[in-house]
């Protein structure tokens, strides 16, 4: 009888622990299905902080259009904005931090020509392969690639052949690698993939990642959102160029001769204007070209350097730019930047600067990158949208996420800003 006993109670023993053990599985499974729960309740939390930190800086940008600005300096307002990513914008349950650059203080890839791309330490292969990728053209340059090549990979894909969308297609064309990007700066000497670079070759002190960008527009009015004059024009007159550059008529009829014996009777450049004789020699009539005179009947142009908000490493990329200069152009941001692009003048007179000032710089920028960071609990978003001035709108031509978990770092953000108490409306 105790034997029986005794077996009943290790039966009821061993039935009342697995039944135990069923119970911490269960438990075990519940705080894991909550805690998942809760992980994604906070993800979409935090991204809807760095969501609602896109909209903050998009009211801010559109006081842009409101109130034109007669130049743009990283001293501005909209630059200000969140203190460089310290400041720490409260919503309930949420928070987001945010930093608003100039998007043209960059090297636009869409718009950068070869001469342009042998002074970033690229290799002849990654400077002929980026042209073939953007160009619709069909023959391949000599260390190119075209659909051939790309059609022959493992995975295979197509060419381009247009705009890049993102920055990190860059990868997908021949020669460029993570490291091209993100790694250290290319060497004078060498290109990231070993091979040989033209004479032209800086020693960059950032990654390329740092100072590239896509979509990357400026304003083609002059100061104060006045138009500029278009040297191109079919009907324009020498008496409309005198009247609104306030230069001297024989000046403006030699301008408008110069382009008439041009091919196809258009400047390529606005630079072409200095064949004229003795235009160099005069700054009053340079300095009415550069702010008042266009070649294009845009809006807007693309790839313009905004010499007010550009690194060193991008001003110095500009072909004819002597590190010199560039210097002498950096340290003037710190003293508040030019108000006029013409004021670069006041720096050099150097006809190399001359003719980037007409061909590659601007003042007036019209899109910005947005970069926030949501929090929500221990979930983190980051995002970057790269905002556009249009039609007397602020509006969102892209948003991505980047590629590194280190991003607020490095953004150069810092710690120990302000924190800005917001409702849920605001």
């Amino acid at each position: 009888m105790r034997r029986d006993r005794g077996v009943v109670f290790v039966v009821t023993l061993a039935i009342l622990v697995a039944v135990v053990s069923l119970l911490a599985i269960a438990a075990a499974n519940q705080r894991g299905a909550v805690r998942q729960d809760l992980g994604g309740l906070e993800q979409r939390r935090a991204k809807l902080a760095a969501e609602a930190g896109i909209q903050r800086a998009m009211a801010e940008l559109q006081l842009l259009i409101d109130t034109p600005p007669e130049t743009m300096t990283n001293q501005d307002e909209w630059a200000l904005l969140g203190n460089n990513g310290s400041d720490i914008f409260r919503l309930p349950k949420s928070s987001f931090r945010l930093q608003v650059v100039d998007n043209c203080g960059f090297l636009d890839v869409n718009a950068l020509t070869e001469e342009q791309l042998q002074t970033l330490g690229l290799s002849f292969e990654q400077i002929d392969s980026l042209l073939d990728w953007r160009e619709a053209t069909v023959t391949e340059r000599p260390q190119g690639a075209k659909d051939a090549y790309y059609n022959g990979l493992t995975n295979p894909y197509n060419a381009r052949l247009g705009r890049l969308q993102s920055l990190d297609e860059l990868l997908l064309v021949r020669g460029f690698t993570p490291a091209t990007l993100y790694g250290p700066p290319p060497s004078a000497n060498s290109g990231q993939a070993g091979q040989a670079v033209s004479s032209a070759a800086l020693q960059l002190n950032l990654p390329l990642a740092s100072i590239l960008t896509v979509d990357a527009f400026s304003s083609v009015n002059g100061p104060g959102g006045d138009a500029r004059i278009n040297l191109n024009g079919g009907a324009v007159t020498a008496q409309a160029i005198a009247n609104r550059l306030l230069i001297p008529q024989n000046i403006a009829q030699q301008i408008l001769d110069l382009r008439n014996n041009r091919p196809n009777q258009a400047f390529t450049n606005l630079s072409d204007v200095l064949q004229v004789p003795g235009l160099l020699g005069n700054q009053t009539n340079l300095r009415a070209i550069i702010d008042g005179a266009t070649i294009s009947a845009t809006e807007r142009q693309e790839g313009r350097v905004n010499i007010n908000t550009a690194s060193l490493d991008a001003i110095s990329a500009i072909p004819n730019v002597t590190p010199e200069i560039a210097q002498q152009i950096v340290d003037r941001q710190a003293q508040g930047g030019f108000a006029l692009l013409s004021d670069i003048l006041s720096v050099s007179s150097d006809q190399a600067l001359i003719r980037a000032t007409l061909d590659s710089f601007t003042t007036l920028s019209n899109t910005f990158q947005i970069r926030v960071e949501g929090n929500a609990g221990s979930a983190r978003v980051r995002l970057v949208a790269i905002a556009s001035i249009e039609g007397g709108q602020v509006r969102i031509l892209s948003v991505q996420e980047p590629p590194f978990s280190d991003m607020p770092a490095r953004w150069g953000w810092t710690e120990g800003g302000n924190e800005i108490i917001l409702q849920e409306g605001d």
